[in-house]
């Protein structure tokens, strides 16, 4: 299907998904495309990032030309976009990681949880790889493993086993050459920080990397979000643009610079928001006592609403304080119907390892989507 619309010259579409998984599979695709199709990927490739923490494709945003949408990362659920797609004679492309209980007809779907691929534990960013591997494989090349950098650090962020051999293979080969623009210039304003960790390994690219990256993604307007995204791109990262950097007005820099500064000053403005609503977030739970609950649901009255992009963050927090499954729910209303809505962390177990199992099965959940 890729190579048809390629052979056509038919613009293709991505679209990025909002979390460090979402942008490094996004940035693999492209770059593994503009590397063997530079002359095609300039002129016909077009993405999307996320203006919030959405995930998968928002129809209005694909454009009217396009004859190919690819959605690394997301959308293997939405088989109703699939179909609006298809009505308009466009194709869809799913390299997907997520558990999906949606059967799609309009869509070309490679998920390893939808199939009996044995390894479970690949990320967005390796189903992409090992997709790109297979196109390598039908055209004589091998171009895929100059991203594997990307795919360690995609698995390591999207918190995927280490138990499978394969994963652990990828993220080993990974570290052990970095390549990206963006990973590069990441890990050298981090040395510090990762040398003191004991060097480049799960665990540095876990806390020094990963949640810079998220930051961004979560509370960056969407100016930054691109440069991030574009940072990515061996087409774009050393571009030459405006510096923003303090006392530099009127100069230039990297582009890649430029983002992997914006995603430090951001993660600290993130860092203390997140704190400011932890404390209220701890004050409703001690006052109503959740901490009794197996669940600990904590509502949050319509005054106090917290910013939903950082919702999943401070449900991890309070996941990782109460050892308890975690969710967040902003009072919110949707044609004047009170809802809940918001985001939730399981704590596994050995007698519980599904939260989405277990909301599903409650039958008050209209949407419940992601990992178990």
């Amino acid at each position: 299907m890729l190579i048809r619309h390629i052979a056509a010259n038919d613009d293709l579409f991505v679209q990025v998904d909002a979390d460090f998984d979402g942008y490094a599979s996004a940035a693999i695709l492209v770059n593994y495309i503009s590397e063997l199709f530079p002359a095609y990927a300039q002129d016909h490739i077009a993405y999307r990032v996320h203006t919030g923490k959405q995930h998968g494709i928002i129809l209005d945003t694909v454009p009217d030309n396009v004859k190919l949408v690819i959605a690394p990362d997301s959308s293997s659920n939405e088989a109703d976009i699939h179909f609006a797609l298809a009505q308009r004679g466009v194709d869809v492309l799913i390299l997907d990681h997520h558990i999906s209980d949606v059967e799609s007809k309009d869509a070309c779907i490679i998920n390893n949880q939808m199939c009996d691929y044995p390894n479970k534990s690949l990320c967005g960013g390796a189903v992409v790889y090992k997709f790109c591997c297979y196109i390598d494989s039908l055209l004589g090349e091998d171009r895929a493993s100059r991203y594997e950098d990307l795919v360690a650090a995609s698995l390591i962020s999207d918190m995927m086993s280490l138990r499978n051999f394969e994963t652990k293979r990828l993220i080993d080969k990974g570290l052990a050459k970095i390549q990206n623009p963006f990973l590069k210039e990441m890990v050298d304003t981090q040395s510090f920080s990762i040398n003191r960790s004991g060097g480049l390994c799960p665990f540095s690219i876990s806390f020094y990397i990963t949640p810079l990256v998220n930051a961004t993604i979560r509370v960056g307007n969407e100016k930054e979000k691109i440069l991030l995204f574009e940072s990515m791109l061996a087409s774009k990262a050393y571009l030459s643009i405006p510096s923003t950097k303090r006392g530099c007005k009127g100069q230039y820099e990297p582009l890649v610079t430029q983002a992997c500064r914006n995603c430090a000053n951001l993660k600290r403005a993130q860092s203390k928001e997140v704190e400011n609503s932890l404390a209220v977030m701890e004050s409703i739970i001690e006052k109503e006592n959740l901490e009794k609950n197996k669940v600990i649901a904590v509502r949050v009255p319509r005054e106090k609403n917290l910013n939903k992009n950082v919702t999943g963050l401070i449900a991890n927090q309070l996941m990782g304080k109460y050892k308890h499954p975690i969710l967040i729910l902003n009072e919110v209303y949707d044609d004047g119907e009170l809802k809940w809505a918001g985001s939730g962390r399981g704590y596994e177990t050995k007698t519980f390892n599904s939260l989405k199992g277990l909301l599903d099965e409650s039958g008050l959940v209209e949407y419940a989507q992601g990992h178990e």
